[in-house]
């Protein structure tokens, strides 16, 4: 199949069988992205009722647009007659995956089971049942959020039976009593199987844990269901009660609907109940849809109850989702892109060439990028951006996002000019001034052309005076600052970030970070106690969020409450921090930059290892530094705040001074010139360099950037 078109859907890979399906990966080519492609097996393509049943997945699917339930978004037929489904692709696992993972905690099980109730009474709100209801069929995304999948097995109320009296469809263990029976069902159904999924999940094993299908069965008939309380104790007050009302073998005894599972569930975890369940419309979404057995675009002749807009309504409605999906992205918090993704492609349903939706999805790319690295959400950002230049020239805002993504690719050229584009298009545009910036601060940090930079620093002067509340321009000017050598500029624009993050009044978009930025402007100037206080604010402030540079930040944090404890000479307490750094690293490879704070971590450690005497562990870590910076390979090295090939050469320079070896130190100092490092008044604060910054060799290093500056 890899390579075959159905429709205009390319065939990429297999990812699984679900359900009574194949899944694969594929390309839509006509958007260009990736989705998930169900088709009936071929050897079913001529079975009427597995045809009829497939069609009516995409159609109960269709019928709702709720973030809990997976929707579909087209069906199509092959050329042999079979039929394929069409979704978009989650990040994330299955809810069975994650079990298999390890322990379910008591918290995060509530919430789960509670999402997959509040999805449950979307359907039955609509008259569909599900029929399936398991952990394999609940998909759990990497942002937390649940998503009811496979609706290959549901049945609306309302219609007749696909499958003949007293066939048994689903799966065994979680499947009521009335349905092993033949019996007509009902909602009471999906609770009962919902139950057994929530005690699987606190429990770690079935309600009804026998060896095989007769056991099981007999159980499930005749037998109650093994007490949970006795299972995992500890629970919060109502957990059992309720689980033991979901599984009543009597469905008229269950717990009343999924609303009322949901309710009871929020109750228990202090949350408020949600609104409407589901939110109806004439087909405008475009919801992302994972995947364990199938989930997919929607079925383009499914149309909904709610009357069509006339007039200007469709256009309000499309500013509604844009401002819904913007405000979203600004506030860089990873559980909100998929939320905004949604309002986007709504936006989208009712006009697909948009110019701002498109733009405002090309930035959701762009920061989804900076969350995971993935090369995907750069090139979907840049298409999206370039579609609504195509459909709108003059757009301020996709020349604003173009700059960034452009630059983010290391097209310098074309990144500056759409840069300098934004800003004619919109002189008064302070984003325009700071992406253009950006685009001059990475030239100087990736391609080691630094005459950019002074620049730069009057351009995001100019934002911040345009915007005094947004806080990234404070961070990348005291980044500059630094590079200068400029201690009390770089603790001064630090200081404002800091200040819009202790106020909340954020301009454009929220962020983290400034702690650290200030506590590396107070360490460089000496100002250690000052250093240290504001890096453990940083940690306490940002250790929990989840921001897309919440990590990148919490690891330079590490790594400089490592530096302040260096200079006390608490060398164990360094190490602690430093290998924390470290593992943060580890934990996230595919961060923003964290290559280069696994590298200055390792550097960090050896400078330990010295101090204690520890030659081997020394070498070892310095070692590995060094292989880490010259292959770039297992973590991401993006530009990020105090990083890059200049900065590292620096610390490897001061490594080699501290060990008194002046040839390797000068040598370390000529690489960290060309490749860009500036601030020479660290060589009149660092104490390592006293005794060598007058050195024959250590001018020499130095000669290229004294003559520039000269």
């Amino acid at each position: 199949m890899n390579g075959r078109r159905l429709g205009h859907y390319e065939i990429v890979r297999r990812l699984g069988s679900g359900g009574m399906g194949v899944v694969w990966e594929a390309r839509d080519t006509r958007l260009d992205r990736l989705v998930a492609v169900k088709t009936l097996p071929a050897e079913a393509t001529g079975d009427v009722q597995a045809r009829a049943r497939l069609l009516q997945e995409a159609r109960a699917a269709a019928a709702l647009d709720h973030r809990n339930v997976c929707t579909v978004h087209d069906v199509g037929e092959t050329e042999e007659g079979g039929l394929y489904v069409v979704m978009a692709l989650y990040r994330g696992r299955s809810l069975k995956e994650r079990m298999a993972a390890g322990p379910v905690p008591v918290e995060e099980a509530l919430d789960l089971a509670a999402q997959a109730a509040e999805g449950l009474a979307a359907m039955h709100s609509r008259g569909i049942l599900h029929r399936d209801v398991k952990p394999a069929n609940l998909f759990v995304t990497e942002t937390g959020d649940l998503k009811v999948l496979d609706f290959g097995l549901a049945l609306a109320a309302t219609s007749a039976r696909l499958t003949a009296t007293g066939t048994v469809i689903g799966t065994l263990a979680y499947m009521p009593p009335e349905q092993l029976r033949g019996e007509e069902i009902g909602p009471a159904a999906d609770l009962w199987a919902l139950g057994v999924t929530l005690f699987e999940m606190l429990a770690g094993e079935l309600p009804f844990p026998v060896g095989n299908h007769g056991e099981l069965l007999n159980a499930i008939l005749n037998h109650p269901p093994v007490s949970l309380s006795r299972m995992r104790s500890g629970l919060p007050d109502g957990v059992a009660d309720l689980v033991e009302r979901c599984l009543e073998r009597d469905p008229g005894a269950r717990v009343s609907s999924a609303a009322g599972v949901e309710a009871s569930l929020k109750r228990i975890l202090g949350r408020p109940a949600s609104g409407p369940r589901a939110r109806e419309g004439t087909g405008d979404a475009e919801k992302t849809v994972a995947f364990s057995g199938a989930a997919a675009p929607r079925d383009s002749d499914a149309t909904s109850s709610a009357p069509a807009a006339s007039g200007e309504a469709p256009k309000l409605k499309l500013y509604e989702h844009c401002a819904r999906g913007r405000q979203l992205v600004q506030e860089m918090g990873l559980g909100g892109f998929e939320r905004a993704r949604e309002e986007l492609a709504k936006a989208l349903a009712i006009d697909p060439d948009h110019p701002s939706a498109h733009a405002i999805l090309g930035m959701l790319h762009l920061m989804r990028h900076i969350a995971g690295a993935d090369p995907s959400d750069l090139a979907n950002g840049l298409s999206h951006l370039d579609l609504a230049l195509a459909h709108d020239p003059s757009l301020g805002d996709a020349w604003v996002w173009s700059c960034y993504g452009l630059a983010r690719e290391s097209r310098f050229a074309e990144s500056g000019a759409a840069g300098r584009r934004a800003i004619e298009l919109e002189p008064e545009n302070p984003l325009a001034r700071y992406f253009l910036a950006v685009t001059l601060w990475q030239v100087g940090v990736v391609a080691f052309d630094t005459e950019g930079w002074e620049e730069a620093v009057v351009l995001l002067a100019r934002a911040t005076e345009l915007a005094p509340g947004f806080e990234p321009s404070y961070s990348v000017a005291a980044d500059l600052h630094m590079r200068f050598g400029r201690w009390t500029a770089a603790r001064e624009a630090a200081s404002g970030a800091v200040a819009i993050e202790e106020s909340g009044e954020f301009e454009f978009s929220r962020f983290v970070g400034g702690y650290a930025a200030l506590g590396w402007a107070q360490l460089r100037g000496g100002r250690v106690d000052e250093a240290e206080a504001a890096f453990v604010k940083g940690l306490l402030s940002t250790e929990t969020d989840d921001h897309v540079y919440a990590r990148a930040y919490c690891a330079l944090a590490r790594c400089g409450l490592g530096e302040v404890h260096l200079r006390r000479r608490r060398y164990d307490e360094a190490l602690a921090a430093f290998r924390r750094a470290a593992e943060y690293a580890l934990a996230n490879p595919d961060t923003l930059g964290m290559g280069w704070f696994a590298a200055r971590a390792a550097i960090g450690m050896a400078r330990c290892f010295r101090g204690l005497g520890m030659g081997r562990e020394e070498r070892d870590e310095l070692s590995r530094e060094r292989e880490l910076v010259a292959s770039k390979s297992g973590f991401d090295f993006r530009t990020v705040w105090l990083a890059g090939d200049g900065e590292l050469r620096f610390e490897l320079a001061t490594f080699e001074a501290s060990a008194n070896h002046p040839g390797e130190a000068a040598r370390e100092l000529a690489e960290a010139v060309r490749c860009g490092w500036r601030a020479l008044p660290r060589l009149e604060s660092e104490s390592a360099w006293v005794r060598l910054r007058a050195r024959p060799e250590v001018l020499s290093a130095l000669a290229p950037l004294v003559r520039s500056a000269g």
